[in-house]
């Protein structure tokens, strides 16, 4: 019976301990940003997904326009600390386009809103071949945002019309007891 209770009390002090310990929780500021244009509205926000931490962003362009809008991923790019940190990435994109530079536009045709999960290029893994040939949209993971400055510079198309948009956040983390 001695030999019983012994066995019980290291998992739970174990337990308790693990409990115990600081959490890392990231925050973002602003949470979003909007940029809003008579043709079109555009929303931009940090997220978790799968992730402890903020990994992704999450893009809604309603388009209220007459004409498409497209958005040009090769020209769009990642900025960190106010320094170009690379292309663009999301579910079912090929890498190969990604490092020719030959990533087909996003169109968005009059009256509807695209809604996509994208991440920095550089924070990516790609899964093998083989998985990703069992799962088109599970072909990378995307891993944390660097804390400091992160910013989405999107390049818009619509008719003969290049807007820019630029949408930048301070990512950081704070220790919760």
């Amino acid at each position: 019976m001695l030999i019983h209770r012994s066995a019980l009390i290291l998992p739970l002090c174990l337990f308790l301990w693990s409990c115990a310990q600081p959490t890392k929780v990231w925050v973002s500021t602003p949470q979003e940003r909007i940029l809003e244009k008579p043709p079109f509205s555009i929303t931009i926000r940090p997220e978790m997904r799968d992730s402890p931490g903020l990994n992704v962003f999450f893009l809604s362009l309603e388009n209220r326009g007459s004409e498409p809008i497209a958005i040009d991923w090769n020209r769009s790019h990642y900025r960190l600390n106010g320094k170009r940190a690379g292309q663009f990435v999301f579910a079912g994109i090929d890498p190969a386009t990604v490092k020719a530079a030959t990533v087909p536009p996003e169109v968005i045709p009059p009256g509807s809103t695209l809604q996509k999960i994208f991440g920095p290029l550089k924070t990516i893994a790609f899964a093998p071949l083989k998985e990703r040939k069992q799962a088109a949209d599970r072909g990378l993971s995307y891993g944390l945002l660097p804390e400091g400055e992160n910013s989405v510079l999107l390049l818009l198309t619509m008719g003969d019309q290049r807007i820019r948009g630029r949408f930048t956040f301070q990512i950081d983390t704070q220790t919760v007891e």
